[in-house]
Order: structure tokens, then C-alpha cells, then sequence
């Protein structure tokens, strides 16, 4: 059998402003369990991950903690069994550190340095002709284009790739916002691909795949819609009056930040909701 190849684990992109404030409980716990301060720090992430995205892989956790053994749980628990492994580790306490010195750093007014923006060629500069407002709401955004299979299996057969789709999606990743993702289907049945993410005031959901029914991505809540506008550089849709001044861009990062220190458990209730509209 051959040697699995270590694990990797990239630090969440605001990191680098807490790195400091927990770097001594970090040593500790690397002395402690006598590991390297880098890894140490890989498996503080990987419990960052599994708050931010219930739907984790389980393959890098298996790598990272090799001490927790869910051989004997069903695959489809096993994600479960390693979050609950996973609360009660020191890693784990770091994490939440982690998060409240977030919190205060964002509260006295620093944001971390952003994520680089990805290229993304070929996109129009107006938000008309990327998104179009829903039938399904006031504060919702349809993202033309997805009516038809946009992201899973189909999409790869009609090698049909939805630049838009792609590009909001990507924006989620490099925030690392509150994501979980849904595949159901077999080879002889039709198949869906559902992806939902939790942010500010709404977030995205997405249905996809080759079934007959409603297909299409969404965009849920103003400011959300906002937030994806200032990313994608095109000009945003018209802040409603009702809801006061229209929050600028770090405004709107400061409480992005400012829920995933402070409100975990509500955007993951979130993604439920965002799976029933």
C-alpha cells in the first residue's frame, strides 16, 4: 500500500489578523500533541471548515486527525461523527478563540486585507445583463442565463459552463462564507446539484441538473446582492429607501466578518431557509 501523501489545509483569508492573538495556544497544543506549529495551525482550519461548511469532505480530516477513528461509522454519518469529534479537541477551542478576536478586530475597525479578485473575462459591466429581479421576491436576483442545466453532470455533457454562475460561486469560496451542497440522483434516475451560501441578509442558492422542473440561481437579499455586485466591479442595483443609506463595500465586508465570529448557528439555519424558498 502506498504512503498517503500529508494533508493540506489553506488558513481562512482573514487569518493572518488573528494569527497573532492566538499563536502561543497554538505552540502549546503543537508541544502538547507533539506536532509542528504549521500543522497544528492546518487542523485549527480544518475545524474552521467544518464550522463554516456542515457538508466538508471527510478525506482531509482522516488525514489530519488520524486519532479519531470513524471506520465503523457509516459513511454517510461520518461527517457528523467528526464534528462531534472534533468539539471537545483544543483545536477546536482555538478556533472559537480565533473567531472572537476576529470579532473585536472587526468591531474596532479593522478589515482584513481582501482576497484577490479572480479575472473574470467576458462578463458584462452592467448587473442588468448579468441578473434580473425575481418573481420570487422583492429582495431577489435571478442570474440570467440559468434556466438551463448551469452547473453537475449535464452541464459537463453539454460542456455548457455558466461564466455568472461561476463567478458568484467563486466570490464564496475566496470569502470561505457559510456553503453547503446537495447531490441526489444515480446513473439510471435524473440527478440535481444544489448549492446554497449564507451571507449578510440572504446569500445564494442554485438547482441544477438534468430533471424536468424549475432549474436556476438565485441571488436572496439586498445587501448580498450588493456585496456579489462590488465583486463582480459592475455598477449595483438601486439600494431601497426603505431601508436606509446603501451600505458601502467595507460596510458590507465588516459585517460579513462580523456574522461568521457572531453568528455561526443562524447563517447555518439560513441554509435551510435559502433550501425552502
Amino acid at each position: 500500500m502506498g504512503k498517503r501523501s500529508s494533508p493540506s489545509v489553506t488558513a481562512p483569508w482573514w487569518w493572518s489578523e488573528v494569527e497573532a492573538a492566538v499563536a502561543p495556544e497554538v505552540v502549546a497544543v503543537a508541544r502538547k500533541l507533539g506536532l509542528t506549529a504549521d500543522s497544528t495551525s492546518q487542523r485549527i482550519w480544518a475545524v474552521l471548515r467544518t464550522m463554516v461548511d456542515p457538508y466538508f469532505p471527510t478525506e482531509p480530516f482522516k488525514l489530519l486527525f488520524p486519532e479519531i477513528d470513524v471506520a465503523t461509522v457509516p459513511l454517510w454519518d461520518q461527517r457528523k461523527g467528526f464534528a462531534a469529534a472534533l468539539r471537545d479537541r483544543p483545536e477546536s477551542s482555538i478556533a472559537h478563540a480565533a473567531l472572537a478576536h476576529l470579532g473585536a478586530r472587526v468591531r474596532e475597525g479593522t478589515i482584513p486585507a481582501l482576497p484577490r479578485r479572480r479575472s473574470t473575462p467576458g462578463l458584462a459591466r452592467d448587473w442588468r445583463v448579468l441578473f434580473s429581479r425575481s418573481t420570487q421576491g422583492p429582495d431577489t436576483f435571478f442570474i440570467r442565463g440559468t434556466r438551463r442545466s448551469h452547473a453537475g453532470l449535464d452541464s459537463f455533457k453539454t460542456r455548457y459552463e455558466h461564466a455568472s454562475f461561476k463567478a458568484v460561486i467563486d466570490i464564496c469560496d475566496r470569502f470561505d462564507v457559510v456553503r453547503a451542497a446537495y447531490w441526489t440522483g444515480s446513473p439510471a434516475n435524473a440527478s440535481t446539484y444544489e448549492n446554497y451560501a449564507a451571507f449578510l441578509d440572504g446569500g445564494v442558492k442554485s438547482i441544477a441538473g438534468d430533471y424536468i422542473g424549475v432549474h436556476g440561481a438565485w441571488i436572496v437579499g439586498h445587501a448580498a446582492m450588493r456585496f456579489i455586485s462590488f465583486e463582480l466591479g459592475v455598477p449595483t442595483p438601486r439600494w431601497p429607501a426603505a431601508l436606509g443609506a446603501a451600505p458601502s463595500h467595507r460596510d458590507l465586508v465588516r459585517d460579513l466578518l462580523l456574522q461568521l465570529a457572531s453568528d455561526l448557528p443562524a447563517l447555518n439555519r439560513r441554509l435551510n431557509e435559502l433550501r425552502a424558498i
